[in-house]
């Protein structure tokens, strides 16, 4: 319609060729993106039944098996063993599937839908140019470094010879635009696209090449837009020959809501925000560290390069490693900067595993993470690395709740690398320092409120050590008072503390008996709570003291009151044998009409005992649906055992809920029959009800 406004003869799109408003080779990929956009759209029509032109998440398997990409069910993976042998510094994450069939389908169409918009805006500007005389040449430009010119507020190249003269001009141009704050023009991104060839392998070992691009990277200005600029055009993918395998590349995971280049450029652009103090109240600790950061292009480079191992199956840190190798040498960068840049690639999921799925307070843990760290800039980088990435997914990935455990753990990572433990007697020693400074500051905030002394050390001598390394004196000091609180006749005590970040601390007291977690989880479950990790304690005296964080429920103050006095109800009523909790759990399944996502996996059940000393570990990954958590902590005290602390890790439609465990008799679980029954149980239980809806545990 722009063509036919400005060349009233243009009848088809054939004519956007004929009038010369696109070449040869644009016009044969512009076609096919159209065909295949008419092929999706008509096959979207018929998965629908109805003129529906969204394609959903939901829907995508469905179009891509009805345009011959393959069946879904055929590309599904089996499920890897149970790991037994893990250590920190090689964790088996879960691993990444082979290109999916969907995943084919949705690179395809995010390729044709890129060509639709650069041809599109190609052919419009060059619509505006023949509409508007001023702009067709009689504007004045300025000239600029090595030739180049700014016409229009753009970059423009004189003519295709120019950079035939010298290849570097290919990647020189985003420089200089950049340094003078504009984009290239449509026609200066042709010929740059047209001649992309002229960078092979001698011009990309040439110096010249690395100072160009790390000067972009490290630049004051602009840096998110010209890198995009130039993936777009196709000049990222020429300087780094790995990049291409990443380009327009889709994760099929409702969490990830960019292809994998772009989400990668995000994650500068999410740093970039925090040197420049976007985020200074929000997030003041991370802003300070990012504003401490001497070696920006180390770090960014690090963050581009985070994901270049995707889609080849297996591990991609590990994969990752292998292709970014290559074009870290290419860049000429010294062996230190190289090393750093690795090491964000390689470890750039661990933090962010450890802080949700793992015991924190756990010296073995800390000092395992100082150890693969080896010093405070990789600490640093990896935990600003980590903030990026999960900032860059989707816009609610990041939580406040996901912050603070992270935090927690740089903190503690960050104090045992400055301390110079390097063993884990060390660590412990460090570990008891604390213990003993929280006892007296806990000490001193029960006695301000009133608290005799005399009760004070009693009550502390009935709590185990690990309470007093997982929580602060001021936490302390509240569970404290829900324990004093309890008495002889009571059959719960509990209290509540609002957040910051929308989470919640329930605080539980009760009589230590089997199955009392399931329990409070069931209760918690049947108002619409979901927890997010849980600390479980027995004192000597034969009670439990129960930490659960949760999201804070909806509402204002009246109405979040009148949610945790439910709970309470509910719970007393439970602990007292006065409801069924099982028959609360299932009145709360999915509610009529709600959409089921699409499941790509079977549930998984990871069981580990050489992570911790004491504990067993075991992880259960799933589909997130109301009543996982209290099927799965049923089964657990069904099998016998109890468990000690909890965490869950919630990404949209997928959860992974870790649980540390003993036996009745507060050993860890050894036998393999007995682990063998509890993986079997644990699997059923999270395949559970299949009718359960997402977004809840």
């Amino acid at each position: 319609w722009v063509a036919r406004g400005v060349q009233p003869s243009v009848r088809n799109v054939d004519d956007l060729l004929h009038f010369g408003l696109l070449t040869e080779p644009e016009m044969d990929e512009y076609r096919n993106a159209l065909d295949f956009l008419w092929r999706t759209r008509n096959e979207l029509h018929l998965r629908s039944k109805r003129a529906n032109d969204q394609m959903s998440f939901e829907l995508q398997e469905d179009v891509s098996e009805g345009l011959g990409y393959g069946s879904m069910a055929d590309a599904i993976s089996t499920a890897p063993p149970s790991r037994e042998d893990d250590t920190l510094a090689d964790l088996r994450f879960q691993p990444d599937d082979q290109d999916l069939p969907v995943e084919r389908f949705m690179r395809d169409y995010y390729r044709h839908a890129r060509a639709i918009k650069s041809y599109s805006d190609l052919v419009i500007e060059q619509c505006a140019r023949r509409a508007d005389p001023a702009a067709g040449g009689r504007v004045e430009s300025l000239p600029v470094e090595d030739g180049f010119r700014i016409a229009n507020g753009q970059m423009a190249i004189p003519h295709a010879a120019h950079l035939r003269e010298d290849p570097v001009r290919v990647l020189r141009v985003f420089a200089i635009a950049q340094t003078h704050g504009v984009g290239l023009s449509r026609m200066a991104q042709r010929l740059v696209r047209e001649h992309l060839h002229l960078i092979d392998d001698r011009v990309r070992a040439l110096p010249e090449i690395s100072e160009i691009f790390l000067g972009i990277l490290d630049s004051e200005s602009r840096v998110m837009r010209t890198l995009m600029l130039m993936n777009d055009v196709g000049v990222l993918a020429q300087i780094m020959p790995e990049w291409e395998h990443i380009v327009c590349r889709w994760q099929h995971v409702i969490y990830h809501t960019y292809t994998v280049d772009v989400h990668s450029i995000f994650l500068v652009e999410e740093l970039r925000r925090l040197w420049r103090g976007k985020y200074a109240r929000a997030m003041p600790e991370l802003t300070d560290l990012m504003q401490e950061v001497d070696d920006r292009p180390v770090l960014f480079l690090g963050c581009l390069l985070h994901d270049i191992g995707k889609g080849f199956g297996g591990d991609h840190s590990n994969k990752g490693v292998v292709r970014a190798q290559p074009a870290i040498d290419r860049l000429g960068l010294s062996p230190e900067r190289a090393a750093r840049v690795l090491f964000i690639v390689q470890h750039h999921l661990l933090m962010s595993h450890l802080a949700q799925s793992r015991d924190l307070s756990d010296p073995k843990l800390i000092l395992e993470l100082a150890q693969v760290c080896g010093d405070r800039t990789n600490l640093r980088n990896l935990y600003l690395a980590t903030f990026a990435d999960v900032r860059a997914s989707s816009v609610d990935a990041w939580t406040d709740w996901k912050g603070q455990l992270l935090r927690e753990l740089y903190e503690r990572t960050a104090e045992m690398l400055e301390t110079g433990a390097e063993r884990q007697d060390q660590a412990v020693a460090l570990i008891e320092a604390r213990v003993e400074r929280r006892r007296v500051s806990a000490r001193e905030e029960l006695m301000a409120l009133g608290v005799a002394t005399t009760k004070i050390d009693a009550l502390f001598d009935e709590l185990p050590r690990r309470y007093f390394v997982s929580h602060t004196p001021r936490q302390i000091a509240r569970h404290a008072q829900t324990l004093l609180r309890f008495g002889p006749q009571d059959v719960v005590s509990t209290s509540v503390r609002s957040m910051k970040g929308g989470f919640t601390e329930f605080i539980v007291c009760a009589r230590d008996v089997p199955g009392l977690y399931s329990r409070v989880a069931g209760a918690m479950t049947a108002c619409g709570l979901n927890i997010l990790g849980s600390h479980v304690y027995s004192t000597r005296g034969g009670l439990a003291l129960e930490i659960y964080r949760a999201h804070t429920p909806p509402g204002g103050p009246d109405e979040r009151e009148m949610a945790w006095n439910e709970v309470r109800e509910l719970l007393e009523s439970a602990l007292s044998g006065a409801i069924d909790v099982e028959k609360l759990v299932r009145r709360r399944r999915r509610p009529v009409g709600m959409a089921r996502l699409p499941s790509r996996k079977e549930p998984r059940v990871l069981i580990s005992n050489t992570e911790s000393e004491f504990y067993t570990l075991v992880d259960v990954i799933a589909d997130d649906r109301i009543g996982l958590l209290y099927d799965v902590t049923r089964s657990i005290g069904e099998q016998g055992f109890e468990i000690y602390i909890s965490k869950a890790a919630t990404i949209k439609d997928q959860v992974t809920d870790a649980f540390y465990l003993k036996d009745a008799d507060g050993r860890k679980i050894k036998d393999p029959g007995r682990l063998e029954r509890l993986r079997e149980a644990l699997l059923e239980a999270a395949r559970g009800d299949q009718g359960g809806a997402t977004g809840a545990t």
